[in-house]
């Protein structure tokens, strides 16, 4: 469904509406944050169907 960053964590809608919480921190690095939030969000919009 969606995909966002606030506060040092990403959240990730499911189709179930459930969200899943990743906390920042088990990242290396601020670079592989961003390429898994921009990953996810790409998924996303290939895959849903308005």
């Amino acid at each position: 469904k969606k995909t966002y960053r606030e506060k040092g964590f990403l959240f990730i809608q499911t189709k179930e509406n459930r969200c899943i919480i990743i906390p920042e921190r088990v990242f290396k690095n601020g670079e592989e944050t961003e390429k898994l939030y921009n990953f996810v969000k790409e998924q996303i919009a290939k895959n849903t169907i308005e």
